[in-house]
């Protein structure tokens, strides 16, 4: 349940509809605070990086993903839909009306840029289990 819980609240808000079916333990995570990290963008916040999922709408060259701006962003690769990605935007994107991007390192923001990018979730056997809390 930890594990279905950390997880849900490391994904941005517009990802959660993609990434996560119904499930009890989630019934009442509205009253969570929400986390406000860099990764956790609002339609009209600028970042060059952010956090998406690949949409079943994509052809045999390129793919379409949702990344929390009301409008698809398409990327030159072929991914599997429902794949969650990092996507790098050129400036311009910001003023397009068909905006793209290309698929990064989930670590790129964080190693390129300084920001802090959420967390990775592990499940250890035990605390006494080596790195269980590294």
């Amino acid at each position: 349940m930890m594990q279905l819980l950390l997880e849900y609240q490391e994904c941005p808000q517009y990802l959660r509809k993609h990434m996560f079916q119904f499930h009890h333990h989630l019934k009442n995570v509205g009253v969570l605070n929400a986390l406000n990290s860099p990764h956790h963008l609002r339609a009209n916040q600028w970042c060059e990086y952010r956090e998406g999922v690949v949409l079943e709408k994509s052809s045999k060259s390129v793919s379409y993903v949702d990344i929390g701006l009301g409008r698809d962003v398409s990327i030159n690769q072929a991914l599997q839909p429902g794949l969650r990605v990092t996507v790098q935007l050129p400036p311009e994107a910001q003023e397009m009306k068909r905006p793209y991007g290309s698929v990064v390192s989930p670590n790129e923001p964080r190693e390129k840029a300084g920001y802090y990018w959420g967390y990775t979730v592990r499940v250890a056997n035990s605390l006494s289990e080596e790195n269980a809390y590294c």
